[in-house]
């Protein structure tokens, strides 16, 4: 499930944040997580649209629309999240106020047994909570490691997000 937030931004707040800023997301989206219970795992988060200019590895909004697309597999909790994030009259993303203004669902693409998918930002592949070491070291995307690591790393997403052993069976082929 996908949901489309659409945002004011504060005119009074910043208008600019880094360019890489999936981080100053995370942090303010896993407080309202955390805050009715949820798992902050299985939730995935795009970085913030709108007219912007990238200078000197920031990002600056030109306009006062920005926008936010949140997914995640269990539909109640995309629901709570997004109650709460309009709830507040702001979320704050570094020094960057968005005040919530609308919100559609997005429907699903047709998943096929071979996909292909493009991230335009850093990842990160460990846990830092768990490894903060390992976590900070960068991996060549077009490496076995890099591979080996994600693939690892999705599957047990799926296993915690409720996936069982058949349907983990049926990604047994996978490549990055």
């Amino acid at each position: 499930m996908r949901v489309k937030i659409s945002f004011l931004r504060d005119q009074m707040s910043a208008n600019t944040i880094p360019l890489h800023h999936q981080t100053l997301i995370a942090e303010s989206l896993y407080q309202q997580i955390e805050s009715f219970g949820g798992d902050r795992n299985l939730f995935n988060f795009s970085s913030l649209k709108g007219t912007s200019k990238i200078q000197n590895g920031f990002m600056r909004f030109l306009s006062s629309k920005v926008t936010l697309v949140l997914s995640a597999r269990d539909g109640q909790q995309l629901e709570q999240l997004v109650s709460k994030i309009f709830e507040m009259p702001y979320l704050a993303v570094g020094k960057m106020n968005l005040m919530p203004r609308s919100h559609e669902m997005i429907t699903d693409p047709e998943f096929n047994t071979k996909m292909r998918y493009l991230c335009i930002s850093p990842m990160i592949l460990v846990d830092p909570a768990k490894d903060p070491e390992k976590s900070q070291i960068t991996i060549d995307p077009t490496s076995q490691e890099f591979s080996d690591i994600l693939y690892e790393q999705t599957l047990d997403r799926m296993e915690r997000a409720g996936f069982s052993e058949s349907d983990l069976n049926n990604f047994a082929e996978f490549d990055a």
